[in-house]
């Protein structure tokens, strides 16, 4: 039994398949940035108030990798539970589910049919 010989990809899809991907890693270190940046933006004026520079209080945006856990973990889970507790954030959150719902799965069946 033989295979058919994949042919080589043409530059044109080559483009798709790197416009699709960087599309959406942008738009996901794009608001993880934009996320992170509202939830800190009330700590970020408010030089001498203990409960932003409290050591033992949790805070689930210290740096962009926690941001960015968070952002994918809601995005995987569609918005269930999101830690998010500025109305900038949540207003945020909303935006980015509804990209979510209507951009990944137009880019994802250009995808495989590129890939076929």
């Amino acid at each position: 039994m033989t295979f058919p010989a994949s042919s080589p990809r043409s530059s044109l899809e080559v483009r798709e398949i790197t416009k699709s991907s960087s599309v959406a890693i942008g738009l996901t270190i794009c608001f993880t940035g934009y996320i992170q940046w509202l939830e800190n933006m009330e700590c970020m004026f408010k030089q001498d108030d203990f409960e932003c520079y409290d050591k033992s209080a949790v805070k689930p945006y210290v740096n962009f990798f926690d941001s960015f856990f968070i952002m994918m973990t809601t995005v995987a889970v569609i918005g269930y539970l999101s830690p998010v507790k500025s109305e900038g954030g949540k207003v945020s959150m909303i935006v980015i589910m509804v990209i979510i719902v209507v951009v990944i799965p137009s880019q994802s069946s250009k995808l495989v049919e590129l890939i076929r």
